[in-house]
């Protein structure tokens, strides 16, 4: 397990923070409403997907226009993809096939890209929106 606040780890695209479900803990036991948390995660997520969308290729526009952002108390996911846009992993992860000599179709990982641009912020937002929910309950 990490022990630094955040780990950013290239090879699968997750980041790792500590105190997150502690904190979602505290202020759900203080009283406060699990959707006032959501919020908090999907408005910080946003801000990756807006970039992300800008990032994307844009041949048609489907892809850049297909970005999903969940609503969970201790994370923000970013869904790209679908019926609609079934190419989306292959833009993303690149695309490998023996018979044509190997890696033929570049990865393109553009949500990785706009987490890494966006960092400082994805914190300073739930940082922002934990001191929003603690003076809504009047925690501060």
């Amino acid at each position: 397990m990490p022990t630094g606040d955040v780990d950013l780890t290239n090879g699968d695209y997750r980041i790792y923070t500590t105190g997150v479900r502690k904190l979602v803990r505290a202020l759900e036991g203080a009283g406060v409403e699990a959707q006032d948390i959501k919020e908090v995660m999907s408005a910080a997520g946003e801000i990756v997907a807006r970039r992300a969308t800008w990032l994307a290729p844009k041949r048609t526009g489907r892809l850049a226009n297909n970005m999903r952002v969940s609503k969970a108390k201790t994370r923000a996911s970013i869904a790209v993809g679908g019926a609609r846009v079934p190419y989306a992993r292959y833009v993303y992860f690149g695309r490998y096939n023996e018979a044509k000599g190997g890696l033929y179709q570049t990865p393109n990982p553009f949500i990785y890209e706009a987490l890494n641009a966006t960092r400082g912020q994805v914190f300073a937002k739930i940082e922002d929106g934990v001191a929003d929910i603690l003076r809504k309950y009047d925690l501060d």
